[in-house]
C-alpha cells in the first residue's frame, strides 16, 4: 500500500508528535499536453488500479477482488484495525 507522499509526510509528523488531525488532500493540475485541451484539476492520491485497498486523498477505498480470490483476509484486517 502506497498512500502517496503527502499522506506519508503526515504520518511521519504524527510519529514525531504532531496532531493526528489536519491532513488535507492535495490537488494538482494535470497537464493534457495538448493545445486544444485545458488542464484538469485532480487529486494527487494513489490511483494505482492494482492496489486492493488504496488510500485516496481522505479515505481508503475497497476494490473488488478477482473471482479466484477471497476478500476474507482484507476484511479481517479492517475489523482488527477498527476493534477497540
Amino acid at each position: 500500500l502506497y498512500p502517496g507522499t503527502g499522506f506519508e509526510a503526515h504520518v511521519d509528523s504524527i510519529i514525531k508528535g504532531a496532531p493526528l488531525l489536519g491532513y488535507k488532500a492535495e490537488k494538482a493540475s494535470a497537464d493534457p499536453r495538448a493545445s486544444a485541451a485545458m488542464p484538469a484539476v485532480c487529486g494527487v492520491e494513489d490511483r494505482n488500479r492494482t492496489a486492493p485497498f488504496p488510500f485516496c486523498g481522505n479515505r481508503f477505498e475497497f476494490r473488488a477482488v478477482g473471482s479466484s480470490q477471497s476478500c476474507a483476509f482484507p476484511i479481517a484486517i479492517c475489523n482488527t484495525i477498527m476493534a477497540s
